[in-house]
This record gives structure tokens, sequence and C-alpha cells, in this order.
């Protein structure tokens, strides 16, 4: 289970941690936060709509 991670509004030149407050955990190997690997960082910019 994934839990904290969602979509999330962030302002413009302000930093960001992709992983803060987001955790992983199984039945089998209990916990899996260390784990977490943020695989695309795509940062849009501008306003606008979504084209």
């Amino acid at each position: 289970m994934i839990s904290g991670a969602g979509n999330k509004t962030i302002k413009l030149n302000s930093s960001f941690n992709p992983k803060a407050n987001v955790s992983a955990k199984d039945n089998a190997d209990g916990n899996l936060t260390s784990k977490i690997k943020v695989t695309v960082q795509s940062i849009r910019r501008k306003r606008g709509p979504i084209h």
C-alpha cells in the first residue's frame, strides 16, 4: 500500500520533494518507504490549460 501520494499543487519557484509524506508497506516485507523511487518528474512551469 502506498500512502500520501497524489496530485500536488506547488507554487512557482518553490522547492518540492516528491517523496515527502509518502510511505509504502506490504504484509510480506513491512515498511518499504526507503525503496520508493521517483521515475518521472514532469513539471509544468506555465499557467493555462494543458494541451
